[in-house]
């Protein structure tokens, strides 16, 4: 399927015990295209300690409901406005337009953080 051995599963189930026992029993993985496509410090394109260790700050960042509802909206909008930038029928690059969010995020929460004081 992407030019390789390849097991694609639907089943939750299947699907939970995988992730569960991952690094113990099995070791996940994707398409090389998609650390093309995402960058190689994607998540998705992380395995083993350094996956676990970058899902558990992540978890640990986005545990806290003031922020994740404060962030989330940020985000929300900043990619509102990045997707309203398109034009249509234009070709262009997902990583790219993934920067611009996170970078219009950022800034946007600096802004923000520095206006609070």
């Amino acid at each position: 399927m992407f030019g390789e051995p390849t097991i694609v599963s639907a089943d939750a189930g299947l699907n939970r015990f995988i992730l569960q026992s991952e690094g113990r029993l099995f070791e996940c993985s994707y398409p090389r295209s998609i650390g093309g496509i995402l960058g190689k410090w994607s998540m998705l394109v992380l395995v083993g300690d350094m996956h676990r260790n970058m899902r558990s700050i992540s978890l640990n960042f986005l545990s806290h409901a003031r922020l994740r509802s404060h962030l989330l909206k940020e985000v929300e909008k900043q990619t509102l406005l990045v997707l309203s930038s398109w034009k249509e029928n234009c070709t262009f690059s997902a990583q790219d337009e993934a920067k611009k969010v996170i970078l219009e995020t950022c800034i946007a929460k600096k802004m923000n953080f520095n206006a609070e004081f």
